[in-house]
């Protein structure tokens, strides 16, 4: 290490012989008849040692060491010793670069184990040390260290499934007419309407009363401070038994719990979206074990790690917090796309795209939208790489490798759909790029699943494929592919969506009588039936197997109806795009397009209201209920997705309801929805109840909460606002001549006003702000 490395490159022109002096030498004159010697030059030295150009005198350029530095015992360097790349490198230089790296890593290893031992909690209680004595291959195992931004990486602006805005609309990146947030700031100008303009609806023209305006609750969503880049590892350091330092990916959880992560992916997440083969994957994992991890595929070890991402943050456990949770899946999160993106970007595999699918959908959970979208990306530009869209291609492999291949295909289009919906852009897989048949079961069933849980994952699959065709239709004809913002008139829209309505109900006659939807009120009936019977047949086995609280099938009716009602809203939730605009627009004067909104556009305001209702009311029975039954929702960060775009929904409806009024010869609360405010008070409510309770303890699902709990309070102040300026305009007069029927009324309203202070005008306007403050300080205690 102390040494300089030197060795001496050879010259073309050793053979000639060396010239002593720096100056040519005077040619002697030749003999009369003899052709003339012409003496030859000395040879030039590019770059001469430290040494002899401080002193300006000759080098003869030999290395290590030059004769003037031998001859004068110093040490002899040579500052920037140029490599020609014609220059041929010496046998011996390399073997001795690569004795040296090689003692570095040795050294390195060394530390590395040292600091393990002398560590306060050591990697046995959790990880196996893989490696054994595999050191001849560790070498062309090891990939180079991740980029520090998978530890270090600051939250995006919005999360992975575009659900939540933490940023201002012009920080952050592009999110379209589709996505929630795109929906949030329709709801957001909508309030900011109504509540800025009170007077419009009451023809108040006393400014004075308006410093009387209730508090309103904020409806920006805060986040921590970004944290600062560093160089450390916090994400491994948080995770009891983890040594920070360079990345092992030998280093994997022991065989029982590696089996028990395996196993429940296939019977989860590999159940609902089957394009990882679960034979085949099991039996190469087997095989790898037993031969201790001493020979494998790279893509496979990344798929593996892939797969035990997916397990670990959809697996649900007492013993383990959300937190804990997230940090063991981003251990492997890191490794799977350290092992495999590299690889894809030069030479990708059916693997390596399967494992970015797994990463793309594990980073819809986190904060980490940008990477979410590019990696689903790389994802899609491989699958077209390898032809996975053309059955002509893929004709030429096996039936089973044919199949996988379509699978992969079909997620790399699930997963585009809903990410296109969720942030609002384009596809990367337009409808017309789709040839090819959908899949079906190829094969006997395995020990994994039974004959009929293959086939009910292939149906569900199917089913959601064709779905989310459906879907499309949506983007592409009401969201115009999220290039833009629509502007259609409600003619166009209002047959549009005339038309999806009735692809949705084909949709629905094609499924399977164990793949039906179910609703809210099923699910309550077989909570209370499965209750009776483990009370009356505790004993009975039999009797609890026919009323199993947790099934494959059950589980597949309850996503599939939760993506359909998602569907349903979004094709329906254009309308409520409309009211809000013209609410925005002003709710004075209404012309002849907002009169025909409000005939055509209550048919679709009944529908969002009935399936989100129900899709909350779903949620909310299973999140109230105990495990086993609440396996039977997803992925928590669908879940989320979905009860929180039903949840905005549900507030969209009642804006509209507060929007009209008696001055524009509005229709009723109850008939410009379909639906009274009690109603959708009481829905609002059991979506507050169960958002929280979708994943305990997760930094996300508390704040789309706390945001839900923030519009909830903007309606309060905004009922309780117009309640305050409608008393007051249509209870005047009356105070005027009969000041104790006012009092009378008040009391009636529960305000808290103290008999007598009515005697005069004076007294009443102190009143009136008595009332104004009690409410703002009841809203504030509220918030």
């Amino acid at each position: 290490m102390a040494e300089s490395i030197r060795v001496s490159f050879p010259n073309s022109s050793e053979d000639e012989p060396e010239i002593g002096p720096l100056e040519d030498p005077i040619p002697t004159p030749a003999p009369t008849g003899e052709i003339p010697h012409r003496p030859q030059k000395r040879r030039r030295i590019p770059v001469a040692c430290g040494a002899c150009r401080s002193k300006k005198s000759r080098c003869d350029g030999y290395r290590p060491k030059c004769s003037s530095c031998q001859a004068q015992n110093i040490e002899c360097v040579y500052l920037s010793p140029p490599i020609s790349a014609t220059t041929p490198v010496p046998r011996a230089f390399l073997q001795l670069v690569e004795t040296r790296l090689s003692q570095l890593e040795s050294d390195v290893r060394c530390l590395k184990d040292e600091k393990g031992r002398t560590g306060s909690v050591t990697s046995d209680s959790i990880m196996t040390d893989r490696r054994g004595s595999l050191s001849t291959y560790h070498s062309a195992l090891t990939v180079p260290e991740v980029d520090s931004e998978d530890y270090g990486e600051p939250p995006d602006a919005t999360d992975g499934m575009g659900a939540m805005e933490f940023a201002k609309e012009e920080a952050s990146g592009y999110y379209g007419p589709s996505s929630n947030i795109a929906f949030t700031r329709n709801i957001r100008r909508a309030f900011s309407t109504l509540l800025s303009r009170p007077t419009t609806r009451h023809q108040i023209r006393d400014a004075k009363f308006q410093r009387h305006v209730p508090h309103r609750p904020s409806l920006d969503v805060s986040r921590p401070p970004t944290p600062l880049l560093r160089p450390v590892r916090p994400v491994m350091g948080d995770i009891p038994g983890f040594v920070e330092g360079p990345l092992d990916y030998l280093r994997l959880p022991p065989d029982n719990e590696m089996d028990a992560l395996v196993k429940h992916f296939f019977v989860d997440t590999g159940a609902l979206f089957p394009f990882v083969h679960g034979p085949g994957f099991v039996e190469e994992y087997e095989r790898v074990k037993r031969n201790e991890f001493k020979t494998f595929r790279r893509s496979w070890l990344g798929l593996l790690n892939a797969i035990l991402t997916m397990a670990t943050v959809t697996s649900a456990s007492a013993s383990m917090t959300a937190t804990e949770r997230t940090a063991r899946a981003e251990v492997f999160y890191v490794r799977a796309k350290a092992l495999c993106l590299d690889q894809m970007l030069h030479n990708a595999s059916l693997e390596t795209v399967q494992t970015m699918l797994l990463l793309s959908q594990y980073l819809q959970g986190t904060h980490r939208s940008t990477t979410t979208w590019n990696i689903h990306g790389l994802a899609v530009k491989a699958a077209f790489q390898l032809g996975l869209h053309s059955t002509y291609f893929s004709a030429n492999f096996s039936p089973l490798e044919r199949e996988m291949r379509l699978r992969t295909w079909y997620g790399c289009i699930v997963l585009d759909r809903t990410l296109s919906m969720t942030f609002g852009r384009p596809p990367a897989i337009p409808e017309s790029y789709i040839r090819t048949p959908l899949p079906k079961v190829h094969e006997k069933p395995a020990a994994l699943m039974d004959v009929d849980g293959l086939m009910l994952s292939t149906d569900f699959f199917v089913y959601t494929i064709t779905l989310y065709k459906i879907m499309w239709t949506i983007i592409d004809v009401l969201y115009e592919c999220n290039i833009t913002y629509p502007d259609g008139g409600v003619l166009p829209v209002a047959s549009s969506i005339l038309q999806i309505e009735h692809q949705l109900l084909e949709w629905q006659a094609t499924l399977g009588p164990l793949s039906s939807l179910v609703t809210a009120a099923e699910l309550r009936a077989d909570a209370s039936t499965t209750s009776s019977h483990n009370n009356n047949n505790n004993n009975d086995s039999s009797a609890n197997d026919m009323n199993a609280p947790f099934s494959m099938d059950k589980r597949f009716r309850v996503i599939l109806t939760l993506r359909y009602h998602n569907v349903r809203i979004l094709a329906h939730r254009r309308m409520l795009d409309l009211y809000l605009s013209s609410i925005e627009r002003g709710g004075a004067n209404y012309d002849a397009e907002d009169s025909m909104l409000r005939q055509v556009g209550q048919r679709s305001k009944g529908i969002c209201f009935q399936s989100a209702s129900e899709l909350i009311g779903i949620v909310h029975v299973l999140t109230h209920a105990e495990e086993p039954r609440r396996g039977l929702l997803g992925a928590w960060w669908f879940t989320l997705y979905y009860t929180f775009n039903a949840t905005l929904t549900i507030v969209a409806l009642m804006l509209c309801n507060h929007a009209s009024g008696p001055e524009q010869e509005a229709p009723t609360s109850y008939e410009a929805t379909g639906v009274s405010d009690a109603a959708l008070r009481e829905v609002l409510d059991a979506a507050l109840g169960c958002l929280p309770l979708i994943d305990t303890g997760n930094k996300m699902v508390e704040k789309c909460a706390q945001f839900a709990a923030a519009l909830q309070q903007y309606l309060l102040v905004l009922g309780e606002f117009f309640f305050f300026f409608s008393f007051f305009h249509f209870h005047f007069l009356s105070f005027l001549f009969f000041p104790s029927s006012f009092l009378i009324v008040s009391l009636l309203k529960g305000q808290n006003i103290e008999p007598g202070g009515y005697a005069n005008q004076f007294f009443f306007f102190k009143a009136i702000k008595q009332m104004s403050s009690n409410f703002a300080s009841r809203v504030m205690e509220a918030t």
